[in-house]
């Protein structure tokens, strides 16, 4: 089952993408630009090839394998065309030597730039394994993402569809289809970092292009958003809103990387593809297909003496066909995509209300600090010419519908936030220009030419030694009670302090546990990531024998650890843990508040399972609070009482109401589900 996982994860990234690629022989300038591309044509054609099965009532897993098996043969056949090749014949050292010679050509800061873009890449990809096992957390998801998924994959059309075109849920209907199996969110889950580590890549592939320090600070400023603006389990979960973000910015990455007003046919096609890709995500995408069009629109008008009549004839017929199939749901749905556009039951009837509601939300959302300093940069970038008309086009201008019309969910804004990054970077390099002590620090840090020193080669030993045992180290000190305890209290004091407790949380998760597990495990898995690289370029293994390595592996991996059983008693225990998380999310926040300690005794055996806070211990007890009126007799130190009120017998809480009068049992909180008690006497 592992293997046909890979199998649907394959054709949900790349495989089609890479086919249509080839076959329409549009040229790439990078393995990031082959594989983003790729990416993006594999979503389209997906969802054309999964609706128009599904229309002729042939969308079963037998179909889908024929299609596979015809995909794999156009891949061997445009191999033997020479129009694909993998290179396996390099070794990581090979890289890393490229590497080398192009930093150790830069200046210190861009080095600094550089290698922390890497670093940021390296960690959202290390995002992907601890994703992959997990549940869905997000309220949309589970209610109708995923479950317009299952109707398509039981081989039929979702009716209650409401406003929203259906390429995400078609993708991953693939997912079922293709497994055979309606249960396991593993390779779901598993894909969707991919859509903010492709922006991320976007970032860095426009760097090597051009203005190498402005996409690169774009970067760093888009992975803040990403940490600051949206929580972890949102942008990681089976949700819409950012594939509506990487549609949109992959249109743009595409003008910007076929030149901003060249007419080339292939180029124009990418871009009306990615942009009705967007429009067939989310109602929002049809802004970005406007804007396309109005963008092929002026590269014809402007190249009209230098093009010819059929080529312009050509280009509106391609746009018509890609149009009309593409935008079929509009067709059939008119009514209830038109009603999309009013959401006014949701917002406040004045004008003036909604624009303080839409301020403060994203006050809270970006938090003081980053809202600042994008708001600073923003306007600076108005001062820039060429990026002037982009802010007014992708900020200014959905900014001015979304306070008016869409400020009830901060997420209908998702497809202006990578411009925001992108605008901001501008913005700041004009506020560098402006300031000669800005210019001053950073001459003064090129100077000093920190990454720079000539080691000899019993130095570099021991620094390489350094290396992998601080690796080592932070491995195991991440993995520690202690480590964990301080991101919670960290987390806690983030929200209390940053965000002022108004972070808005739509996952059925609202506490900080499995954020911050995330992010934990996230440190490891990149603490593992780095140890490989280096001994990779240490041994000097060629690609060819990793790639069998990792084939090996998912082949053992499917016959021992990840068996279908294995992956379904994980998706239970994390489906079981989620109300413990929440609890723990409401014992921590009281005994943070209120600094007590001790320990806890309890009859929900699952909270027993977790990392308890900083002087607290769970014990786990199956013994009736009857008979617990003599607990301190057994135990030394605060004695608290946790009980799940709707398990409690009739005399235990007739019991518990006598221990509570007679002033035995004090309650520190009751929230309906739980009741928390201090054991006085």
């Amino acid at each position: 089952m592992f293997l046909l996982g890979i199998l649907s994860l394959f054709q949900i990234t790349i495989i089609p993408g890479l086919i249509l690629l080839k076959l329409l022989k549009i040229k790439t300038g990078s393995i990031i630009q082959s594989f983003l591309y790729s990416f993006g044509l594999s979503l389209y054609s997906n969802y054309l090839f999964v609706c128009i099965l599904t229309y002729l009532k042939l969308y079963i897993a037998t179909n889908v394998y024929i299609l596979f098996c015809i995909e794999i043969m156009l891949i061997i056949y445009l191999m033997i065309r020479g129009d694909i090749s993998f290179v396996f014949k390099k070794t990581i050292n090979d890289y890393y030597i490229q590497l080398k010679k192009f930093v150790n050509n830069q200046t210190p800061l861009y080095r600094f730039i550089f290698l922390s873009s890497c670093l940021l890449i390296l960690f959202f990809i290390s995002f992907i394994p601890i994703n992959a096992r997990t549940i869905f957390y997000f309220n949309d998801v589970i209610n109708y993402w995923n479950r317009l998924a299952l109707v398509w994959a039981s081989n039929n059309f979702p009716t209650d569809t409401s406003h929203y075109p259906q390429l995400f849920t078609t993708n991953i209907s693939l997912n079922y289809v293709i497994m055979n199996n309606t249960v396991l969110p593993f390779f779901i889950k598993a894909f969707m970092p991919l859509f903010p580590i492709g922006i991320l890549l976007m970032f860095f592939d426009l760097a090597q292009k051009k203005r190498p320090f402005l996409h690169l600070t774009g970067l760093l400023i888009y992975a803040c958003i990403l940490i600051l603006f949206y929580p972890v389990l949102y942008i990681l979960d089976a949700n819409a809103d950012i594939i509506i973000s990487f549609l949109s910015f992959l249109t743009f990455y595409t003008i910007i990387k076929n030149g901003e007003f060249k007419f080339d046919a292939k180029a124009i096609l990418l871009v009306i593809i990615f942009s009705s890709s967007a429009a067939d995500t989310k109602l929002v995408g049809l802004y970005i297909l406007g804007v396309a069009i109005l963008w092929i629109s002026f590269v014809i008008h402007r190249n009209r003496k230098s093009i010819s009549k059929q080529d312009i004839a050509k280009t509106i017929l391609y746009i018509s066909i890609i149009l009309t199939g593409n935008l079929f749901w509009y067709i059939i749905k008119p009514a209830s995509m038109y009603a999309g556009f009013n959401q006014s039951q949701f917002l406040p009837a004045s004008y003036i209300d909604r624009v303080i509601q839409g301020t403060n939300m994203l006050l809270y959302s970006f938090g003081s600090l980053l809202s600042i300093f994008l708001l600073s940069t923003l306007i600076f970038s108005l001062f820039v010419k060429e990026i002037r008309y982009l802010v007014l086009i992708m900020i200014i201008i959905p900014l001015f519908f979304w306070v008016f019309f869409f400020c009830y969910d901060y997420r209908n804004l998702s497809i202006s936030i990578p411009f925001i990054a992108y605008a901001s970077s501008f913005g700041l390099k004009y506020f560098y220009d402006k300031n000669l002590w800005m210019q001053k620090f950073v001459q003064d840090f090129n100077s000093k030419n920190y990454l720079s020193i000539n080691y000899s080669n019993r130095k570099k030993t021991i620094l390489s030694l350094i290396f992998v045992l601080s690796l080592a180290a932070f491995f195991l000190i991440a993995g520690t009670n202690g480590f964990f305890n301080f991101g919670m209290q960290l987390s806690y004091a983030i929200n209390k302090i940053y965000y002022m407790y108004y972070r808005t949380i739509y996952t059925i998760e609202f506490g900080y546990y499995k954020s911050v597990e995330y992010f934990i495990d996230s440190l490891r898995i990149l603490s593992i990531l780095l140890l490989l690289l280096f001994f990779l370029r240490k041994t000097r293994i060629k690609l060819s024998h990793i790639f069998i390595v990792i084939m090996s592996l998912a082949v053992f991996l499917n016959f021992t650890l990840l068996k279908k059983e294995n992956l379904i008693k994980r998706q239970v225990y994390d489906t079981q843990m989620v109300k413990a998380h929440n609890l723990h999310y409401r014992v921590y926040s009281y005994l943070i508040n209120t600094g007590i300690s001790g320990l806890i005794i309890t009859d929900y055996s699952p909270v027993c399972r977790l990392i308890p806070p900083e002087g607290i211990h769970f014990k786990y007890s199956t013994t009736s609070i009857d008979s617990m009126s003599f607990i301190k007799q057994k135990n030394t130190g605060t004695i608290y009482l946790l009980f799940e009120e709707n398990k409690l017998s009739k005399g235990s809480k007739k019991f518990l109401d006598q221990q509570i009068l007679n002033k035995k049992y004090i309650i520190q909180f009751d929230d309906g589900d739980f009741v928390f008690l201090k054991v006085v006497s």
